[in-house]
């Protein structure tokens, strides 16, 4: 069975990728890596026949991201993995494109910027301001093993051979709170610090702090967005129709909204200034056009830091499709964030 999968993935890669390369050579070979990645990762899994009892748009859907982003998995450092999961009980497994914090890293370079998430241990010495780490000593002894020995993460975003853009604080129980919502923890139990490195580098980039049109990175994320869905027992039909029609550019946002009162209560030393940013006219010419109350809530949601492509991802439906109800959801979840994101005394080391 497990030659008749490699079969069939080198099948459906050289349909696929022909039809976006367009010469039958560079396919075939193209395919035929795909193909040997896919089944290398089929015999590392505890139960390859999940692999074969996946959906076929989902494996075609895998096939694209690895030839988009150019990232395969398998190798003993991974930078992508694929996992069989069935979005409920009884339904049918799809398989999801994962990428691990090592492949955000590498495509995060290859745009012109790197990526470093470091674990910071509870033994540690170090400050948070503003959201930042400013201040960072580590124990000579200490290395987080797990999540209860990890204070959080701080993330490093900095130009290739230039200035550091932002040390991004990402605490532990926030990326438990991340946790929770899988149904499979297998790896998390095996691989806790890994895993809040990339959830880590997942909500900097919700926050906006991992600013590039870079299509691989979009890609990527999208891909994994996807699998989050169906760890936490979505249907992604139409969660996949929506992140591919996401446009790069935003519509008009409307008038500001004027949160700041709520984010000082939230943050407490922090003072968010909110500003209404227009957009380019070429954008309000191609993207859709959002009523009042949806442009009101993406207002909202991107001054509080959540960029508009996650907001629709999170609710699986695009902005144009928001309701009032949609928009009172975001706000519960921002506030919940907000609030497991403030530091406490015992968590700044101070």
């Amino acid at each position: 069975m497990s030659a008749e999968f490699h079969t069939h993935v080198q099948t459906l890669a050289t349909s696929v990728l022909l039809a976006r390369i367009g010469d039958k050579s560079a396919a075939t070979k193209a395919a035929a890596r795909v193909a040997a990645a896919f089944h290398a990762a089929m015999r590392a899994t505890r139960d390859p026949s999940a692999f074969e009892r996946c959906t076929e748009a989902s494996i075609v859907d895998c096939i694209g991201t690895s030839y988009e982003t150019d990232l395969y998995p398998g190798g003993p450092n991974p930078v992508c993995y694929l996992v069989p999961q069935a979005p409920r009980a009884g339904a049918t497994p799809e398989l999801q494109w994962r990428i691990t914090h090592r492949g955000l890293a590498a495509l995060s370079q290859r745009a012109g910027f790197t990526i470093r998430a470091i674990p910071i241990d509870k033994r540690d010495r170090f400050v948070v301001s503003f959201g930042e780490v400013t201040e960072h000593t580590a124990s000579p002894d200490s290395w987080p093993r797990s999540l209860d020995d990890l204070a959080g993460i701080c993330v490093v975003v900095q130009q290739v051979g230039g200035a550091v853009l932002v040390r991004g604080w990402v605490p532990t129980p926030l990326i438990r709170q991340r946790m929770a919502k899988a149904r499979d923890k297998g790896v998390w139990q095996e691989w806790p610090v890994e895993m809040a490195q990339k959830t880590a580098i997942k909500y900097a980039a919700a926050r906006g702090e991992l600013v590039s049109d870079s299509p691989e990175l979009r890609a990527a994320l999208e891909a994994d967005v996807r699998g989050d869905a169906v760890d936490h027992g979505m249907d992604t039909a139409d969660l996949v129709a929506a992140s591919r029609t996401i446009p790069r550019a935003l519509p008009d946002n409307g008038p500001p909204v004027d949160f700041t009162a709520e984010n000082e209560r939230l943050n407490r030393r922090e003072r968010v200034v909110i500003e209404a940013q227009a957009d380019e006219p070429a954008a309000q010419a191609t993207a859709p056009t959002l009523t009042p109350t949806q442009a009101q809530i993406v207002a909202a949601v991107t001054s509080r830091g959540m960029a508009r492509v996650h907001a629709e991802s999170f609710l699986g439906k695009p902005a144009s499709d928001w309701t009032a109800k949609d928009g009172k959801i975001l706000q519960n979840e921002l506030d919940r964030l907000a609030q497991a994101a403030t530091p406490t005394p015992d968590a700044e080391g101070l």
